[in-house]
């Protein structure tokens, strides 16, 4: 099958300035003996691995795809057994241990070019991001962008609809009118090659010297950096007011290291379905970005059936992934939960369980396994429960062990197949929740 024209400009984009060749396939003539011939050469350290449409469901699989006896490549079929059709082959320079954390900052660069304070206001076009002049003193908004994300994609979001647009109308300054804020600021950062504490960390740095009130919209991983910030570097948070927007605050799934492999497989697969859809183009790229950069990482570091010890080495090489292992050993997931006893009464939270519709989700069964499914296949599930694509619903309330947001200052969208991790802020019911919290509490 040949890709769709859609996946493959996709694939073009997320993989430009990631040093992932398309491999060519192997001349004609070019017998099975002599392929592993080249690939036994100690000297090469040239690994490939391809992506494969199986049945509907890509997969990743090392290698080139297998050879006929003739030399020339089948369209079905590939060394590791999985069949299917090949979608891309990539080839690469084996990474170093030592260039992995500059292989990272590259890849987050590509997510996210911009990185630190901005500042927003309302002009006649709408909402504008530019660099900060000056920090004012009185009542700060701050929002806090997710994993693989930057501030564009939230303002995306709630520019594209006329309830979103009178949301940041009301609450932007503009240059005539003065509103709630003082000022509305951005803070953009790495999500891949840096902890979120070392983000917070940088975010207190860039925020030191505001004294008034700091509320706080949040989505994603952006969460657990709001609150690294406020409970272990700012603390004197005052009545501010904060809102996790679908944020890993006990973990996500998705990191966890024995299904590291299956989770990058799941991000390609969301990002297939995404890149028919006008509106969730800005995140298919990154989302193929993350899957097939860190396809590299694995497969430079240790082969694609690594034993869990080994993937947990994996994973420990990609900061911002360690840091939402919804695990029981993620050390900083413990402390950070230890830092609070009680739910602070300015805490709010918006989480949702997605189930889509069967058409164009083939994927979903393989990678999500709930209640009496657990039963087949289980190596491969990303999720064991509810889960809004990206991080376990139960996780985007909870605070500690037996402290959570409650569910009066819970938006719960429930169950559906409309609401998901990168469309909460299109939601006409989340700009109500934000206004009612934020512009009239």
């Amino acid at each position: 099958m040949t890709p769709l024209p859609a996946l493959s400009a996709a694939l073009d984009a997320a993989t430009e300035g990631l040093d992932l060749a398309q491999a060519e396939p192997p001349a004609p003539h070019t017998s099975i003996a002599e392929l592993r011939r080249v690939r036994r050469k100690p000297s090469s350290r040239l690994t490939t691995f391809s992506l494969y449409d199986v049945d509907g469901v890509l997969r990743f699989a090392p290698g080139l795809p297998a050879l006929t006896t003739g030399g020339r490549r089948r369209r079905r079929g590939d060394a590791a057994g999985l069949g299917g059709e090949v979608v891309r082959t990539f080839r690469f320079e084996d990474l170093p241990p030592n260039e992995i954390g500059k292989y990272l900052a590259a890849l987050d660069r590509k997510l996210n070019p911009s990185d630190g304070l901005r500042q927003l206001t309302w002009t006649d076009s709408g909402a504008r991001l530019s660099p900060v002049q000056r920090l004012a003193t009185g009542r700060t908004l701050l929002f806090i962008h997710g994993t693989f994300s930057k501030t564009e994609a939230m303002l995306g979001q709630l520019n594209g609809s006329a309830h979103g647009r009178a949301f940041l109308k009301d609450v932007l300054p503009a240059a005539r009118r003065t509103g709630r804020y003082a000022q509305v600021l951005a803070f953009d950062h790495a999500t891949v090659g840096v902890s979120p504490v070392m983000n917070a960390f940088d975010l207190a740095r860039a925020t030191h010297g505001i004294t008034g009130p700091v509320d706080v919209v949040c989505h994603s991983r952006g969460g657990l950096v709001a609150r690294w910030w406020q409970t272990g570097f700012r603390q004197d948070f005052g009545d501010a007011r904060t809102v996790y927007v679908g944020s890993p605050l006990a973990g996500t799934s998705l990191a966890a290291p024995p299904r590291l492999k299956a989770s990058l497989e799941m991000l390609a697969n969301i990002a297939n379905v995404f890149t028919g859809v006008a509106s969730m183009t800005s995140v298919a790229v990154p989302f193929l970005s993350v899957a097939t950069g860190l396809m590299k990482v694995v497969s430079s570091v240790t082969s694609f059936a690594a034993s869990t010890p080994l993937l947990d080495a994996v994973v420990a090489m990609i900061p911002g992934l360690a840091a939402q292992q919804r695990v029981g050993n993620n050390a900083e997931l413990a402390r950070l939960q230890r830092l609070v006893g009680t739910a602070p009464s300015n805490w709010y939270a918006v989480q949702s369980n997605f189930e889509p519709d069967p058409v164009g989700w083939k994927f979903w069964k393989r990678f999500v396994r709930l209640g009496t499914e657990i039963k087949d296949g289980l190596a491969d599930a990303v999720f064991r429960e509810p889960n809004d694509l990206v991080v376990d619903s139960a996780s985007m309330n909870t605070l500690g062990d037996t402290v959570t947001i409650p569910a009066s200052r819970t938006l719960n969208f429930g169950t559906g197949a409309l609401v998901h991790h990168c469309n909460y802020f299109e939601q006409p019911q989340t700009v109500k929740f934000l206004r009612e919290i934020l512009l009239n509490p």
